[in-house]
């Protein structure tokens, strides 16, 4: 069992849709993308195919495909945690409120 592999192929599946990989590519083929656009759909069979491929016995492919989609649903949501926070501490840093002035006077 190569776990490293496994955990590469769910990180990559949640990322290319988090990221708007997948989002880009659709747009590009003017179509959609049913299996791919879904980071758990896409853990889930690219584990299955994976494991399938490099000889697991079917019932443990399976199970750990299902495991990879269920693990899917729990790095997006952090995911989206580390991008809310992100969201915060770079609106902190660079403000995006205009303090130009607009010639109006203050009293």
């Amino acid at each position: 069992m190569n776990w490293i592999d496994i955990a590469c192929l769910l990180f990559s599946a949640v990322s290319a849709n988090h990221l708007g990989l997948v989002s880009a590519i659709e747009d590009i083929l003017d179509r959609s993308l049913i299996i791919v656009n879904c980071a758990r759909c896409l853990s889930f069979w690219s584990v299955l195919i994976f494991t399938v491929a490099t000889g697991w016995n079917p019932v443990e492919a399976v199970a750990v495909s299902f495991l990879s989609a269920y693990a899917a649903t729990w790095l997006q949501l952090a995911m989206a945690i580390i991008d809310k926070q992100f969201g915060k501490i770079y609106d902190t840093i660079y403000p995006t409120t205009d303090t130009a002035d607009d010639g109006a006077e203050r009293a």
